[in-house]
Order: C-alpha cells, then structure tokens, then sequence
C-alpha cells in the first residue's frame, strides 16, 4: 500500500524545519516530524527564546543561523568555511582554532545535526543527499564530501538504507 505524505508550508515560513525521520513499525508506518526551528534549542517554559548566533565575518560581527548550512570545511589557514543549503546564501568564512573547537561551540549551544566525517569536514546530516563509496553527496556543496575511515562508524549511525527486496516485490 502506498502511502503519501504532503505537508504544506507557507512562503514566509523560514522558522519550519521539516525533517525526514522514517519509523518503520510492521512495515507499514512512517513518521514525519515537523517542529519550530529553535536554532538548535527545545523551546521549554523556562527557555522559550531561541539563541542567536553571531561571528565575525571579515572583521564584522555577522548574525547566522547554523541549521542554514550544509557543511562546515576547514582551511589551510584556520578559517572555517560555512556552505550554505541554498545558493542564494553566501560562504561564510569564520575563525576558529579547529574543527573540534567550533563544533563543541555548537553542540554546547544545543546545535545538533552536525557530524564530522572527515578531518576537515563536519556535515549537517539532515543535508546528506546520497552517500556512496565513501563520499556524502551534500546540499549545496559542489563536490562530494570524503568521509575517512575513522569516523564511518559514527556516520552510519545516522543513515539507513533500506534495501530492495525483490523477492518481497513480486508477491
């Protein structure tokens, strides 16, 4: 039985994250969640505002959201480049000591859904298009991004990949 899902979201709706997390339970049920962008917080009754997140973007402080990029790249001269999902974005380029320290920031922050895969590369999972021998197909990113093999394990823990049962099919 084919089953089809349509949320629907209005133009202005830039708060809405709409995430892809499919249950199968007995083969027959998926679930979608859809929730209010909190950059990166659960709104509690406590703590019902967002945090806002700035960095200094040549030598000017710059407001970011970071569920609004893709991919996090070093460079070879401590910057960390910021890949944006959308191409009307622009790269942002921010300062950090590593890779480790920026994404301990985020985390620490209540930023999750980036994973590192590489020494210099950290994803945002819910941007993974296709992984394939060892290389991430990632929203706005040009090229593949290498995923080395110390940090393969900890990927997969965010992918599945349901295969195709051709025996199943044909009944």
């Amino acid at each position: 039985m084919k089953k089809e899902i349509i949320i629907k979201l209005p133009k202005d709706a830039e708060d809405i994250l709409v995430y892809k997390e499919l249950s199968l339970d007995n083969g027959d049920s998926i679930l979608i969640t859809v929730r209010e962008n909190t950059f990166g917080e659960d709104a509690t009754e406590e703590q019902s505002e967002p945090k806002v997140f700035f960095c200094y973007h040549d030598r000017v402080r710059k407001r970011f959201n970071p569920y609004d990029y893709s991919c996090i790249e070093t460079t070879s001269n401590h910057y960390m480049r910021l890949h944006p999902i959308t191409p009307e974005q622009k790269v942002l380029y921010i300062a950090s000591r590593s890779l480790d320290v920026l994404l301990g920031q985020l985390v620490s922050n209540k930023v999750m859904g980036f994973i590192r895969v590489h020494a210099s590369f950290a994803v945002n999972y819910n941007c993974i298009e296709d992984y394939w021998r060892g290389r991430l197909v990632v929203k706005g990113m040009r090229t593949a991004v290498p995923v080395a093999e110390q940090y393969k394990e900890e990927l997969e823990k965010h992918i599945c990949i349901i295969k195709y049962d051709e025996e199943a099919s044909t009944k």
